[in-house]
């Protein structure tokens, strides 16, 4: 069982550690975690992960890690013409999962840059940024809209699993439009992310404070979003 007092991350180590025991295989699934803070992916049987959004990579791409043992029993789904020379001549069966035909090797140019851009900046100095300028979007927005917020506030979340991700939504009845994504294009021209996990996407709203972004652009969205909600 969990306790009451257990966080997602002692629940995720028990699991690592209940698996590693077991000789059995975990993948992790790390959607959106790369450009949000440092990661040890190497402690994982494997793990798989986006880089666009937070990493900054292209749209459609992103990583997988897997462990020695795991690796040379993968097989690939999806094989060009080297391939079969490849296997054939022993390779690496990293290279061997590699041989998928002609690719769109731009988009892993710009994963090299974006990772190279993690480097210079400091993936701790980002992952500081980022929940600043979550912490400033979260006081400003309960101050001037008073929405519900969908996630729990930082200060009781641990460290260890704070993200830069904002969600909220309001009562029908206080919005003066029925969805707010297309009101904020077409009147300010800021898209959001509706929240597709609400029943009604139109009136709530995902931000995601990635570091490019500053006070000002935040003060900004507020304020055109103010527009279109009741006090």
């Amino acid at each position: 069982g969990v306790s009451d007092g257990a966080t997602f991350s002692d629940v995720l180590e028990t699991l690592i550690a209940e698996c590693h025991l077991a000789g059995m295989p975990l993948l992790i699934d790390g959607a959106h975690a790369p450009g949000q803070g440092p990661l040890e992916v190497s402690k994982y049987h494997s793990w798989v992960s986006s880089a666009h959004k937070w990493l900054g990579s292209p749209n459609g791409i992103g990583f997988a890690y897997y462990d020695r043992k795991i690796l040379e029993g993968l097989k690939p789904v999806w094989v060009g013409h080297k391939y079969f020379e490849t296997r054939a001549a022993g390779s690496s069966p990293v290279w061997a999962l590699e041989c998928r035909g002609t690719e769109d090797s731009v988009k892993f140019m710009g994963l090299h840059a974006a990772l190279t851009l993690q480097k210079q900046l400091g993936e701790r100095n980002i992952a500081a940024r980022q929940l600043e300028l979550m912490r400033f979007a979260r006081k400003l927005i309960a101050e001037k809209l008073n929405p519900n917020f969908l996630l729990p506030s930082p200060d009781e979340m641990p460290a260890n699993e704070l993200t830069a991700l904002l969600a909220f939504d309001f009562e029908p009845s206080r919005l003066l439009v029925d969805d707010l994504v297309q009101a904020l294009w077409e009147k300010d021209r800021i898209w959001i992310q509706p929240d597709y996990l609400l029943q009604t996407p139109g009136h709530g709203v995902r931000i995601s404070c990635h570091y490019s972004l500053s006070e000002q652009d935040i003060e900004r969205f507020v304020k055109a979003l103010s527009e279109f909600v009741k006090k």
